[in-house]
């Protein structure tokens, strides 16, 4: 099994949840324990962590088990074998004081375009946000 961060339209009760997260046990909320810049951007305004550890706001989010399955079914929603899509990487969270590694889905900056603003650490709704059935 997996530990998976969300951060975005994944998280219970936001655009995608329904879709594609339900198979997966919810954990807990969390957060990241280093900092990340959290941005909405590109042509669907689309909640994107930016591939900058280090830089910007500890993130809120909530943490997913899934399983192997669960797991390259996210990695494909997310494009990461596209030119341009998201990156699956390791980073530390917390669940309450519990440290533990989990997975995370992130952009380098120069595929992201544009950048329409910055968030401070939390994803909420976006009325801008394009579902994909809309796209």
């Amino acid at each position: 099994m997996h530990i998976v961060f969300v951060y975005g339209t994944l998280k219970r009760g936001f655009a995608n949840y329904d879709e594609w997260m339900t198979p997966f046990k919810y954990i807990a909320d969390g957060k990241t324990y280093d900092k990340f810049p959290l941005i909405v951007g590109g042509a669907y305004y689309s909640p994107i962590l930016l591939n900058e550890q280090g830089n910007g706001h500890i993130v809120k989010g909530e943490l997913f088990e899934v399983d192997d399955d669960g797991l390259a079914t996210l990695d494909i929603i997310e494009g990461i074998s596209k030119t341009g899509g998201y990156e699956r990487i390791s980073i530390a969270a917390l669940s309450g004081d519990v440290k533990l590694q989990a997975w995370i889905y992130v952009k380098d900056r120069v595929d992201v375009e544009p950048v329409h603003n910055e968030l401070n650490g939390e994803y909420k709704p976006d009325a801008r946000y394009i579902p994909a059935t809309q796209r």
